[in-house]
């Protein structure tokens, strides 16, 4: 494994982790959020690269990348040319991307800009509606808060009908109840190898204020807010979509949208899992990945 920071063309560096056996195929993973960096997914990568090359980034401004200045542009459409900027500076003649949540959103834009880039897509339980996947998470907090009968927390989150207003009240709820939205599992049932391997070395606290200052940023842009879902029938590449059967992001609506508006996609439901598919069922997910991969 390789870790190095490649410069965009405004000079900002992007971290990104390389996991290269020389394989003639590699996989980008586009992470989610907006702002919650490639840590997650370390892990699978590891597991993966003894099938195909891996390259992980922590998008532009989060994390261990450079970090965004007040007066800096980070928007939806720098992202995607982000990503098209690490494959030419690569020398990587095609991706096959995996895109995670949020990450699952660029991937599609990017396969859409750059068909002759990406060889085939996995989305990753997308929010190809971000709008649409706030307000599923909203009401899965809802129902989980009317349940445990916590009153203060419910009133905090019910009335808001403001899309923006609320993504911020929820950054501000309790770990343990977005980790029920999410239905993920504790972090101390992982194996200790997996926490090794997911561990994020940062010099300061301060680093971790940065994949906020790339959230901000990109909540502000009109374009996070697009419904991209009737891009799917333009895909030219085979695509895969990935599902948790308790994910709040994705509905079922979508879902099915895909199924039948996909030229050559296919629905993978993983049972007993939510939003970290690659984090939770990490067997069940890299064989359904390289399956896919591997079929011409």
């Amino acid at each position: 494994m390789e870790e190095i920071f490649i410069p965009m063309q405004d000079g900002k560096r992007i971290y990104t982790r390389i996991y290269n056996n020389n394989y003639k195929q590699t996989v980008l993973y586009l992470h989610g959020g907006p702002g919650a960096s490639c840590s997650t997914f370390q892990y699978a990568a590891y597991k993966l690269s003894k099938y195909i090359n891996v390259v992980l980034i922590d998008q532009r401004g989060v994390l261990r990348s450079d970090k965004l200045e007040k007066e800096d542009k980070c928007n939806i459409n720098m992202l995607i040319d982000d990503c098209e900027s690490i494959r030419k500076f690569l020398d990587i003649q095609k991706f096959i991307v995996i895109g995670h949540s949020f990450g699952g959103f660029l991937a599609l834009l990017y396969s859409i800009r750059y068909p002759n880039s990406v060889e085939k897509v996995i989305f990753e339980n997308p929010s190809f509606d971000f709008i649409d996947s706030i307000k599923l998470i909203q009401s899965k907090a809802i129902n989980i808060l009317e349940k445990d009968c916590d009153h203060k927390l419910l009133e905090n989150i019910k009335d808001i009908d403001d899309v923006k207003q609320f993504i911020y009240k929820w950054l501000e709820t309790p770990e343990e109840i977005r980790n029920q939205v999410y239905y993920l599992k504790p972090y101390e049932e992982y194996s200790q190898e997996k926490k090794n391997i997911m561990k994020v070395d940062v010099d300061s606290d301060e680093r971790w204020q940065y994949s906020f200052i790339h959230f901000d940023k990109i909540i502000k842009d009109k374009n996070t807010y697009k419904n991209i879902i009737k891009l799917i029938p333009d895909l030219s590449c085979k695509s895969l979509l990935i599902c948790g059967e308790y994910d709040p992001v994705l509905s079922k609506k979508y879902i099915n949208y895909y199924k039948c508006n996909s030229a050559s996609g296919e629905v993978f439901i993983v049972k007993d899992c939510g939003h970290f598919i690659h984090t939770e069922k990490v067997g069940e997910y890299l064989k359904k990945i390289l399956g896919f991969v591997r079929h011409k």
